[in-house]
């Protein structure tokens, strides 16, 4: 994921870039963040707003912004609010998000700080009942709804409920509540008794993008990309695993007695069961785990009923279009269940042994073919590229002759190239098609 964090005029953008006939609406705005996924193909654009907009204006800036890109990616808006005006909203829409939290007995306070609802709860029953409906879950999603507001919500205990909400009577859950989720870890794994809430076979799995402060035994499987360790009272430490799942990322949180028990490193997959609950160490919410085992990494699955055959694809063997051993590719598609695939490199068939051997050992056909540059009479003009594949053993004779000519008298600024004339010549057995 890529961020950018210049801030622009999105009206101007819209008004004057896209022509959008619903730009007046957002006067005033201003993109805060873009948030690029690239291997989701999606953007997502942070705007901060004046004042609160439908969800339909939302959903159709969108798609204007989507169906204007030259490139075919999603957009995803999402906008924020000044906290004197995100409080406002809340105070006219009180009794719509009241309904939220399933007749609570008694009502609890609010106070809106950092772009962030938080329900202050009088009493621990009510803080609980609180984290028992999922209602930071439920608000966060309401905002986002009926207006596209990325507002997070959280639960707080207040002391001393007579002082109605001022900000000194406010606490935290305190420290000592967090500790009840430490575990001790030897030899890497947490000890069976250590575990609090749901098993890892119960615990609900939940995408990172999803997360919520408040959710309460749920599962996340991710991949560590950072982790610090930090020395805390007792002689004791605690670890933070930064995990990601590449939809979002969170802390993940963990206490040791001592460095020398951690023995997850970074590139490391996890899984991790707990609560997400405040962290006023990290100022964010955080995953207190109560259990963390290893797991393999995720791989790339073809769930399709009919099976492809890929007729394009590229080794190490072409120089900066690919990365993968030739192995790897037919071992993977023997996997997904293809009954053949194509090695079509650039100019070359050097990857042909290595793929003639893999397709025996994993009992698939490997078509043999090239990526070849093709002119028509001046070796000098532009050359095209085209796919040509051997479909039989005079074909991929005339493939080898065909190779062996573009080195030997056609080779032009570090490429092997093919006339079209012996491309003709040699025509008989060979399947062409276009390339790139």
């Amino acid at each position: 994921m890529e961020i950018l964090t210049k801030s622009a005029d999105f009206f101007a953008l819209l008004y004057n870039d896209f022509q959008f006939c619903q730009a007046g609406a957002w006067q005033g705005s201003v993109i805060q963040k873009v948030e690029v996924y690239s291997s989701r193909k999606l953007w997502r654009l942070l705007v901060e707003v004046p004042q609160p907009l439908p969800a339909g204006i939302l959903e159709e800036t969108a798609n204007c912004l989507q169906s204007s890109l030259d490139c075919e990616v999603g957009v995803e808006l999402l906008t924020q609010l000044d906290d004197a005006v995100l409080e406002a909203v809340v105070r006219d829409h009180w009794d719509s998000i009241r309904l939220l939290l399933e007749q609570q007995e008694s009502s609890p306070l609010w106070k809106v700080e950092n772009q962030r609802l938080d329900l202050i709860a009088g009493h621990r029953q009510q803080y609980q009942a609180l984290l028992d409906i999922e209602a930071c879950s439920r608000i966060s999603r309401w905002f986002k709804e009926n207006y596209g507001l990325q507002v997070i919500s959280r639960v707080r205990l207040q002391e001393s409920p007579q002082e109605n909400g001022s900000k000194n009577s406010q606490t935290l859950i305190p420290a000592a509540e967090y500790q009840v989720l430490s575990y001790d870890v030897s030899a890497s794994k947490p000890r069976k008794n250590a575990s609090r809430g749901k098993s890892r076979a119960k615990a609900a799995l939940i995408r990172m993008s999803d997360l919520q402060e408040g959710q309460q035994g749920i599962r996340v499987e991710g991949q560590i990309w950072h982790k610090e360790i930090k020395a805390i009272r007792g002689g004791r430490c605690a670890v933070e695993y930064y995990l990601t799942d590449y939809t979002g990322s969170v802390i993940v949180k963990q206490f040791l007695d001592k460095p020398a028990d951690d023995h997850l490193l970074i590139d490391q997959w996890i899984t991790a069961n707990g609560d997400i609950r405040y962290d006023p160490f990290t100022h964010e919410a955080v995953l207190f785990a109560a259990a963390i085992e290893n797991m393999e990494a995720p791989q790339r699955q073809d769930q399709a009923p009919e099976k492809r055959v890929e007729l394009h694809v590229h080794t190490k063997m072409s120089a900066l279009d690919g990365l993968a051993e030739v192995e790897q590719l037919v071992a993977r598609a023997a996997q997904w269940g293809h009954q053949a695939i194509a090695i079509t490199d650039h100019g070359c068939v050097q990857a042909f042994p290595d793929a003639c051997h893999a397709a025996q050992k994993h009992h698939i056909k490997v078509i043999y073919g090239v990526e070849a540059y093709l002119y028509e009479k001046d070796i000098k003009e532009r050359a095209y590229h085209v796919i040509i594949l051997a479909r039989s053993a005079e074909g991929l004779r005339n493939l080898y002759q065909l190779i062996t000519l573009s080195y030997l008298h056609h080779f032009y600024k570090n490429r092997p190239r093919i006339p079209r004339a012996e491309l003709s010549k040699y025509r008989r057995g060979l399947l062409i098609g276009s390339a790139c």
